[in-house]
């Protein structure tokens, strides 16, 4: 039967869902249901039974029980993060309705196979020369993306097709004509190996005139992790030299950051002397990125510091909090100073600018001398969605510490950061659902994120997870199951768990 998979949400909380498969309209759907609701997504298929079967198990595998047209329990998060999968699988399977001569999403559905096939997946092979005649027949819809697959493709031999300059650059010059970025550093490539650098200078040169300055930088980026020496020439542009800044100025500005990763720093430049030095804060930023994470460049932590404090000193409040890390982690910080107030000073300047990992890390400097400073500065960063300190507000509500003790708060917190899949909170809204603690006792809703916080490693979990299929508690027995968590959790060195498998007669040591 052909028709729609709906998914509304009924109430908030405790997020009441429902689901269903229809011929009808998906807003005529909800108009039919007795209680306000909001359509959360919908797909056309054509069979609605079968991939409806296949979603409602898939749930089922997450420990979300849910019938058709019947109310259930469950994070949105997690039922249309499974909804997704299930779609994107039946799209692979051409199991979507799509409306005629829709060449752009019958190109994008290509694409992305080719791209199943480029990669591979837990269902498909890696195969280039498959993936390769997808992305050609993507490209033929006249989606662009394939265009730049293609001239990838054949830029390199190996690629699922032979090396072929001339159609690597055809293709890349449709990418840039069809509005794409990424094609500039392919055709550049091509000019520069047949040894027509003037050619590639002037595509360097067209991609600065007519492009902004987030696609520049998103391209030299790229093209950072691909060129080699013998690639670069200079080339001089204002809004390059906006990018880069003053320092990059002094030697010419030049077309990839390979040139200024390479040559623009000596180690005089890390004089504090130079530090007045004006420039750009973001491109500083991400300097300091490639070297601190090996992005294009050797990992240099000197340099990542030198870099990061540019940024930083012009307020850059992402550079502010690396420069705090990396004091944090080492009190030289990796650039040769031994001031161990540094990374607390650099916190303070990046949460003051509202940054959620700095005002955390300042709130846990807090943490055991003033808890009301450390209960705001949590609270900040919780509002921006920060996980580590939605955990942390729930804790101090829990215990009371600093706040007056509230087990509803501390629920509130602790599912917002579970939701977000923090393994600690998964673990202790588990263990409230188990007991009653602050919720009504749940043994399905205990079982659902215990198993979450299991599957992310946390050993309790694994063993309150082994020992609820050992008994039945929420769940069908299952001794095999039951082993299996319990021997995850005593491989972490869980004595329970070790215990737990002796009294089953396993021996845990084999």
């Amino acid at each position: 039967m052909a028709g729609y998979i709906c998914i509304a949400m009924l109430e908030d909380p405790p997020y009441n869902m429902i689901l269903a498969a229809t011929e009808e309209e998906p807003e005529d759907w909800l108009e039919e249901l007795p209680l306000p609701s909001h359509l959360l997504c919908y797909e056309s298929f054509k069979d609605t039974k079968v991939i409806l079967k296949q979603f409602i198990q898939r749930l089922k595998l997450d420990g979300i029980t849910a019938k058709a047209d019947k109310a259930f329990t469950a994070s949105p998060h997690e039922v249309i993060r499974r909804f997704i999968e299930v779609r994107n699988e039946a799209e692979n399977n051409n199991q979507l309705v799509k409306d005629a001569g829709d060449d752009y999403d019958e190109g994008k559905r290509l694409y992305n196979l080719a791209v199943e096939y480029e990669d591979g997946s837990n269902k498909i092979i890696p195969d280039l020369k498959k993936a390769f005649k997808l992305f050609m027949q993507a490209a033929e819809l006249g989606y662009n993306p394939a265009y730049f697959a293609l001239a990838l493709a054949y830029s390199h031999d190996g690629n699922g097709v032979k090396k072929d300059l001339n159609e690597s650059l055809k293709w890349a010059m449709r990418h840039i004509e069809g509005g794409g970025v990424q094609g500039y550093y392919v055709a550049a490539d091509c000019f520069v190996e047949a040894g027509m650098k003037e050619q590639a200078s002037d595509i360097w040169r067209r991609c600065f005139k007519e492009r902004s300055t987030e696609d520049i930088k998103s391209v030299l980026s790229t093209y950072a992790g691909h060129a080699s020496k013998d690639l670069v020439e200079q080339v001089h542009t204002p809004k390059i030299a906006r990018l880069f800044g003053a320092a990059a100025e002094q030697e010419g500005i030049r077309q990839s950051y390979n040139w200024l990763l390479e040559n623009q720093v000596t180690d005089s430049d890390f004089d504090d002397t130079d530090e007045t030095e004006q420039g750009d804060a973001e491109a500083q930023f991400e300097l300091g990125q490639m070297y601190k994470l090996g992005s294009g460049v050797e990992v240099d932590n000197k340099q990542a510091v030198y870099w990061y404090r540019k940024a930083a000193i012009q307020g850059n409040p992402a550079a502010q909090f690396e420069l705090g890390q990396m004091y944090y982690n080492d009190p030289r910080g990796g650039g040769g100073r031994e001031d161990d107030e540094q990374w607390i000073y650099w916190y303070r300047k990046a949460a003051e600018q509202g940054n959620p990992a700095a005002q955390f890390e300042v709130g846990q400097w807090y943490r055991y001398e003033d808890d009301e400073q450390a209960m705001l500065l949590y609270r900040k960063a919780a509002e921006q969605g920060y996980p580590a300190a939605q955990v942390m507000l729930g804790e101090m509500y829990a215990f009371g510490d600093g706040v007056e003790k509230d087990n509803e708060q501390a629920l509130c917190w602790y599912r917002k950061a579970a939701e977000q899949g923090d393994a600690e909170a998964q673990f202790e809204l588990g263990t409230r659902y188990a007991f009653g603690n602050g919720v009504e006792e749940d043994d399905e809703q205990a079982l659902y994120w215990y198993r979450k916080a299991a599957e992310q490693g946390v050993a309790d979990a694994q063993f309150e997870l082994g020992t609820r299929y050992a008994f039945g508690n929420g769940v069908e027995e299952d001794e095999e199951q039951a082993v299996f968590w319990y021997r995850k959790a005593s491989e972490q060195g869980s004595t329970w768990a070790k215990e737990a498998l002796i009294e089953l007669g396993v021996d845990w040591e084999s």
